[in-house]
């Protein structure tokens, strides 16, 4: 089993250091978003055949004998390639021996192009337990080793360098644990059908408003032809993506039905915003997803597309019993990322939780919510107060209460040995 399976699909390098990052950082990224940049150690996954080279296509004909038909390898060569000479001093390359049904894989041929002597070739890790510990050994270098001071010092300086973002807000709240190892050191996992099903409708939808705030409405069909461009990219076995487009194509076209006479196309999309705020040590940093000018002051509606269950009010402002207010908290994140841009330009008088998956009965839902001074402000204290833990490191023995958390289990794990003390 290939210990970074949990990546598969994607066309992933794991780097650590390099003169770009100025310390020795980790990063997740694509190969094609690496041109230009150059690390010390690069990990590439899911070296198989079939996805690094070899990838299908549907033929309706078949090419005439002598024809060449490598032309999609040649691009896939070129990517590797440029993949392999990212890494400054060591280049790790992975691939599972079989796939999650049991069915055995074959390396890519990219790997037998290369000369056997400039290969180092390592045992394979044989289990899902084995896989973690690996990972936990191969990406938490300076966590299990050194004076604490330098642990420490390593652990704040890629906080710091990172930026905070709401997510990552809302991830330590839950547990301090699912922060410390899915946005702080950033251990790759594999991504689940409903989150590709998202990240599709995401760009789908913002493609779709970059033209209507061009003033040209592209049509339902348009809009569901770009949704199905992007889920087709993520790596949805043939029976997801079969169920998650239909469910995608019917979702969409009752969304443009409901509301294409009522949108605002004075709107800036997919907008990134980061700020530096006085008493707080860390970058806030946020994107968000659609903001709606409302008036000549920039008065403005900030909006948060969600494609899970509808939510009722009260779910939102985690005023029940099942609910912790992130998706509110999120709202006011927003807030107070404007209020802090480029001299107050926008001014967020609300926020809005705009669903896209209609209810079981057909109904689309938005929760437009009024945002008030005295919440941003405790929020802000919230933030100061989070952020003052990370880099104190004063959650390192704390555990949240789900006792089958796999963060908690999983910093378990770790080297008891391990003391983190102050700097």
């Amino acid at each position: 089993m290939d210990f970074l399976e949990a990546a598969k699909g994607r066309r992933l390098l794991r780097s650590a250091g390099g003169e770009r990052s100025g310390m020795d950082a980790v990063h997740l990224m694509t190969a094609h978003r690496s041109k230009g940049l150059e690390f010390d150690h690069v990990y590439i996954l899911g070296l198989y055949d079939g996805h690094w080279g070899n990838r299908r296509t549907k033929k309706h004909f078949k090419l005439p004998l002598g024809a060449s038909t490598d032309g999609g390898n040649d691009d896939e060569r070129r990517l590797f390639y440029v993949a392999l000479t990212r890494a400054k001093k060591d280049i790790f390359l992975s691939y599972s021996k079989k796939d999650k049904e049991g069915k055995l894989l074959l390396p890519s041929q990219f790997i037998e192009e290369i000369d056997p002597q400039f290969l180092d070739l390592k045992d394979e890790v044989s289990s899902p337990e084995l896989a973690k510990d690996v990972l936990v050994k191969s990406f938490e270098p300076k966590v299990n080793r050194g004076t604490s001071a330098d642990d420490k010092k390593f652990l704040n300086e890629i906080f710091l360098s990172q930026g905070f973002s709401v997510t990552a807000l809302n991830n330590y709240l839950e547990c301090p644990w699912s922060y410390f190892y899915r946005n702080l050191i950033r251990i790759p996992e594999a991504p689940d059908k409903f989150l590709m099903f998202g990240n599709a409708i995401h760009y789908a939808l913002k493609d779709f408003f970059d033209k209507l705030k061009e003033d040209d409405d592209i049509g339902v069909q348009k809009l569901l032809q770009i949704f199905e461009k992007y889920l087709k990219e993520e790596p949805l076995s043939d029976e997801d993506l079969k169920e998650t487009l239909k469910r995608g194509k019917e979702a969409l076209r009752g969304y443009y039905k409901k509301y294409i006479k009522d949108w605002n196309i004075e709107i800036l999309n997919e907008f990134k915003v980061h700020i530096v705020l006085p008493g707080i040590p860390v970058t806030l940093t946020g994107k968000i997803d659609k903001i709606e000018i409302l008036d000549a002051a920039n008065n403005v509606n900030v909006v948060d597309y969600k494609t899970g269950k509808i939510k009722s009010r009260n779910e939102i402002e985690g005023k029940t019993k099942n609910s912790d207010g992130d998706m509110k908290r999120q709202l006011l994140f927003y807030r107070l990322l404007l209020d802090n841009y480029d001299n107050a330009k926008y001014h967020a008088v609300t926020g809005e939780i705009d669903f896209i998956m209609p209810d079981p009965k057909g109904a689309y839902r938005k929760e437009r919510i009024d945002i008030n001074s005295e919440d941003v402000s405790g929020l802000r204290e919230l933030i100061k107060k989070v952020s003052e833990e990370i880099l104190n490191l004063d959650f390192w023995d704390r555990r949240c209460e789900d006792e089958k958390c796999k963060y908690c289990s999983l910093r378990n794990s770790l080297n008891k040995k391990c003391r983190l003390g102050s700097a």
